[in-house]
């Protein structure tokens, strides 16, 4: 019988993951008690793990987009385990680079967390996420070719607890929930710029 499951990472949940077209990066997470500041790739071809350079801090929920040209880019996160302290920090790990240089941060007032993430076009999206006490309602898009933020549409109502999903020109956020509870709701939130 063929095992459908295999390969294992280090242990540790609340990661950023990204995907290029042969793998996959994990970056940042948590232990039992910690945020972690690890970063790995994955070569899917040749089922292999390798270490990448640390994080320049520990994060967990941090949003993480793989670039065509093979590099990877980590928004915000969470400091701890916890929302109390949420980052504004933007990061880029260029392939083969042995430190991550630091980017546009995420706008005044908007580090956060847990935020949906996905690449729409040219923008990384950043949806909702966690600070403090709060679910978030607001939207930031991060543009390579300039290295800046924007500020998007906010959505209908605050959300945490999810993940994001881009599919050609549209990003799709499903369920979450409006406060930082496990409370989940059952809506699909659809952005289409254009």
């Amino acid at each position: 019988m063929r095992r459908a499951w295999r390969s294992s990472c280090r242990p540790s949940g609340k990661k950023g993951v990204a995907t290029g077209p042969t793998y996959i990066f994990v970056i940042g997470g948590a232990n039992q008690t910690d945020a972690l500041a690890t970063a790995l790739e994955y070569d899917v071809g040749a089922q292999v793990w390798t270490p990448l350079p640390d994080l320049p801090s520990p994060r967990s929920h941090p949003a993480a987009f793989a670039l065509p040209d093979g590099s990877v880019i980590v928004a915000g996160g969470l400091a701890t385990i916890d929302a109390s302290l949420p980052l504004a920090e933007t990061l880029i790990l260029a392939p083969g680079g042995t430190q991550w240089q630091p980017l546009a941060p995420l706008p005044a007032g908007a580090a956060r967390g847990g935020c949906a993430y996905g690449i729409v076009g040219a923008q990384l999206i950043c949806a909702g996420g966690e600070a403090v006490t709060s679910a978030i309602i607001r939207v930031d898009a991060y543009d390579v070719a300039s290295d800046s933020w924007t500020r998007l549409e906010d959505l209908p109502a605050p959300r945490a607890g999810t993940q994001g999903a881009a599919i050609g020109s549209r990003f799709f956020l499903a369920g979450g929930a409006d406060h930082l509870a496990f409370d989940p709701l059952d809506t699909l939130l659809i952005y289409a710029p254009l």
